[in-house]
């Protein structure tokens, strides 16, 4: 059995009409491969009389939107994220009953908060949860504080949005990564997390087990670029194909790292791309194995006017400057020194 794990979704822009999408024949050919595929969809299906139910960003695609998922070939989503409830428990029901029409199926709520696929003698059960520090809605979803592992004798997988603290970062937290320490191998097979939106470096024990962040598939949304830099919406673009292959319980993996652009195209990296990621993995290593772990959120808030001076077209060094939130930096130091 062969299972297809990809990131963020959320097809807005050129990506609402999937008649427009153009996906590389190597990365179509893998994903065609897989007897299943999981996505996490993270917007809601809204019909243009909804209210938004909480602070901040909300993300809504119309119906149609959907289909872009049956291109890629996704079979099921998890819906335990912060985003799936922005338009309230009425809008969480109407997507689900718009993905139930098209054939996909989904776990991560409170009355579905795990997925078996069974393929001939083959088993996989997928956990979907959501951690508090994403600020999801805590009524309707499973959170991962509350979440009891399958008792069913078969791979596990848990599939988590989580990382809260490092969003657009390349390195988990000190949380994340003792959590996986503590649940891979004694409840999980292997755990793939999302909500960073960023691909994150496979750190901790089983390192082939563990991803931490494996980017967006497709979050559309953002490239608009109005609250991103360049550098930010670079970072976004990119994402992580998880392939897991299921046999009589042996359980193998690979990866294929790909990339979204505004001309509703998904592809592999280019060469550029693809150094352009290692360096930031490496970075992001070394922070950590440098004995910086407790205080990363930190160094990744110090050292984006770095990345910017480097990387960004549009204002450099100052404008990244100018864009820092001093009080966020200033409370990170404060706990820095504690």
């Amino acid at each position: 059995m062969r299972v297809g794990f990809v990131g963020d979704v959320a097809p807005l822009g050129c990506y609402a009409n999937p008649d427009n999408l153009t996906i590389s024949p190597a990365l179509n050919q893998l994903l065609s491969s897989c007897d299943f595929v999981v996505a996490n969809l993270e917007c809601s299906v809204i019909d243009g009389n909804e209210t938004i139910m909480k602070d901040g960003h909300a993300i809504g695609i119309n119906e149609n939107a959907l289909n872009f998922l049956q291109r890629i070939g996704v079979t099921h989503v998890s819906l335990a994220n912060n985003h799936s409830v922005d338009f309230g428990e009425k809008y969480l029901h109407h997507t689900i009953n718009c993905l139930r029409k098209i054939g996909i199926d989904y776990f991560g709520t409170i009355d579905k908060p795990s997925v078996l696929l069974k393929y001939n003698k083959d088993a996989m059960i997928i956990d979907g949860a959501v951690s508090c520090d994403t600020n999801p809605d805590t009524k309707q979803l499973t959170m991962l504080r509350d979440l009891l592992p399958s008792k069913q004798k078969c791979t596990s997988v848990l599939y988590v949005h989580w990382g809260g603290s490092v969003e657009d970062g390349h390195v988990p937290n000190r949380q994340q990564i003792e959590f996986s320490n503590k649940t891979i191998g004694r409840f999980y097979d292997m755990i793939i997390g999302s909500h960073s939106h960023t691909i994150q470096d496979l750190i901790g024990a089983k390192r082939q087990r563990v991803f931490y962040g494996i980017g967006n598939l497709c979050f559309a949304s953002l490239d608009s670029g109005k609250f991103l830099s360049n550098r930010r919406l670079e970072r976004r673009r990119m994402g992580r194909v998880v392939i897991s292959d299921l046999n009589d319980k042996d359980l193998s993996t690979f990866i294929r790292d790909i990339y979204f652009n505004d001309s509703c195209k998904i592809s592999e990296l280019s060469a550029f791309q693809w150094l352009y990621l290692k360096f930031m993995l490496i970075n992001s290593s070394i922070i950590i194995r440098s004995g910086l772990q407790k205080t990363q959120e930190s160094w990744l808030h110090i050292y984006y006017p770095v990345y910017s001076y480097f990387f960004n077209n549009k204002g450099g060094f100052i404008s990244a400057i100018k864009k820092l939130e001093f009080k966020r930096i200033l409370e990170y130091l404060r706990k820095w020194k504690k």
